[in-house]
């Protein structure tokens, strides 16, 4: 049975995002495989996001923002001080389920790649997943840390042929309802 508030209408509650608006800083590492033109490389990176997001039960949530990501990769066939500094821009759509202390993302995000030494863009799109445990509210800020993984495709284009990304690591987020 809901929880009423004396009007008679359901209480928002501490513990969730229902109907709020959120403004969610995340970040994380992962671990990288590059697949392109038959060789597979690897290496690790990072990225940060500040996502916008909108509590519609107490259930799901929907959040989109920018996100900036980078990764050092070893070169394909060199020696192993040889890497590739890629960056990652992003734009992710995610959709977030709770529930009780876990919540669980499905993501989707156009996003572009550029390496140091190669600036042209290259377009491709995002599919990922997230698993996170969420710790108490505090001071309206609603804390949690899990895993990720993720798979992109990158168009032919850029001075690149196709490429395949498979990442996996940690992400934390700090969700701040403003109100």
């Amino acid at each position: 049975m809901p929880v009423l508030d004396p009007s008679g209408s359901r209480l928002s509650g501490l513990q969730s995002d229902r109907k709020r608006f959120t403004l969610s800083v995340e970040s994380g590492g992962d671990v990288e495989f590059r697949v392109a033109r038959h060789h597979l490389t690897f290496g690790a990176g990072g990225l940060g996001r500040v996502l916008g997001g909108w509590g519609f039960d107490g259930k799901y949530s929907l959040l989109f923002g920018p996100e900036l990501g980078g990764s050092a990769l070893l070169r394909p066939n060199s020696n192993a001080s040889e890497f590739v500094i890629n960056y990652f821009p992003a734009l992710p759509l995610v959709l977030r389920t709770r529930h009780l202390t876990w919540h669980y993302d499905i993501e989707v995000a156009p996003v572009a790649l550029f390496e140091a030494d190669n600036t042209r863009l290259s377009y491709g799109a995002r599919l990922a997943g997230a698993f996170s445990f969420t710790a108490l509210r505090r001071r309206n800020v609603l804390p949690w840390a899990g895993l990720d993984l993720s798979y992109e495709y990158y168009f032919d284009g850029g001075g690149r042929g196709p490429i395949h990304f498979f990442r996996g690591g940690l992400r934390i987020g700090l969700p701040w309802d403003p109100s």
